[in-house]
C-alpha cells in the first residue's frame, strides 16, 4: 500500500503492482479500496481521492453516479481479490491437509491485513448491500460459487489425500453438485463459518479481551483451531478430527506462556 495522503505519481502504482498508470476509472477504484482498507467506511472521503488524483468529485460521478456505487464496486472487487488470496494460499501449500489449513488461514490473515474493507465484505452495510444486489448481483454470486467450490476441492482432497485441482471451466456446474449433496453442503458451511468466525475475531477482538494477559496466547489457540476444523472436516464429520485437541508443540508452547506469567506474578507479589 501507498501512504493514503501522498499524490499518486508512477512511482506509486508502481508500489500497488501496476506496472503502467491505469485508466482514471480504475485509478479512482484503486484508491477507494486502498481508502476502505486503511480507515473503513466510516472516514472513506470522495475528497481524498479526488486530492490524490488530481481531480473533482464531478468526475468521480461521472464514472460511478454516487458514492454509494463506488464503494459498492470497489467492494465486490476486493471481494474478488479476497477469494483469488484464499486460493492462492491453497494452491502453494504441499500437501492435501496443509491446502485446506492454509485456506482457513490465509482468510484469516487478509481479514487482518484488510480489515477496514473486509468489514464491508463480512458485515455489509444495508445501505451498500441493496446497491450491491442491485448492479452487482451477478459478480457477488460468481466469486461466492467459486469459493465454495474450491474449498469442496480442498475438503475432499484432505478427506481422500488427493492434490485436486483448484481451477474449474464451469463454477455453476460444480456448485450445483455441492448444494445436491446436503450433508457434504453443510460440513462445508461449518468449516466456512468457523474460519469466518476467526478472521472476524483476529480482526476486530473485543478490547476487554486484548487487555488479558492471556489474550497472548490467541494466536497459538487460532492456529490449534485452524487444525482442528481443517482436521474434523478431513475426517468427513467436525468433532472427529485426525488431530488431537491439543497436539504437543501447541500445548507446550501454552504451558510456557502461562508459566511466565505465574513467575512475573509471583515477582510482582514479592
Amino acid at each position: 500500500m501507498v501512504e493514503s495522503s501522498l499524490p499518486m505519481t508512477a512511482e506509486a502504482w508502481r508500489k500497488l503492482g501496476f506496472t503502467e498508470i491505469p485508466p482514471m476509472r480504475a485509478q479512482i477504484l484503486e484508491l477507494t479500496i486502498e481508502e476502505l482498507t486503511l480507515g473503513g467506511i466510516g472516514h472513506f472521503r470522495m475528497e481524498n481521492v479526488c486530492e490524490r488524483l488530481h481531480i473533482t468529485r464531478t468526475l468521480i460521478n461521472h464514472h460511478f453516479e454516487n458514492r454509494d456505487r463506488l464503494v459498492s464496486e470497489a467492494v465486490t472487487i476486493a471481494y474478488g481479490r479476497y477469494v483469488e488470496a484464499l486460493r492462492s494460499a491453497a494452491s502453494a501449500a504441499s500437501t492435501p491437509l496443509s491446502r485446506l489449513e492454509a485456506w482457513m488461514l490465509a482468510q484469516v490473515k487478509w481479514t487482518r491485513r484488510n480489515r477496514g474493507i473486509a468489514a464491508l465484505i463480512h458485515l455489509p452495510d444495508p445501505k451498500l448491500a441493496e446497491v450491491q444486489n442491485s448492479l452487482f448481483a451477478a459478480e457477488i454470486e460468481r466469486i461466492f460459487k467459486l469459493n465454495m467450490s474450491v474449498l469442496a476441492e480442498l475438503v475432499r482432497g484432505a478427506q481422500n489425500d488427493t492434490m485436486n485441482s483448484l481451477d474449474f471451466a464451469d463454477v455453476d456446474r460444480e456448485y450445483a453438485a455441492l448444494v445436491d449433496d446436503l450433508s457434504f453442503l453443510m460440513l462445508l458451511s461449518s468449516t466456512a463459518l468457523s474460519s469466518l468466525g476467526s478472521s472476524v475475531w483476529v480482526a476486530g477482538p473485543n478490547r476487554a479481551a486484548t487487555g488479558l494477559p492471556e489474550y497472548f496466547l490467541n494466536d497459538i489457540l487460532l492456529m490449534q483451531h485452524i487444525r482442528w476444523i481443517a482436521g474434523s472436516a478431513a475426517s468427513g464429520k467436525l468433532g472427529q478430527a485426525r488431530v488431537s485437541a491439543f497436539d504437543a508443540e501447541t500445548r507446550e508452547q501454552a504451558e510456557e506462556f502461562l508459566r511466565g506469567l505465574s513467575a512475573e506474578a509471583e515477582f510482582l507479589e514479592n
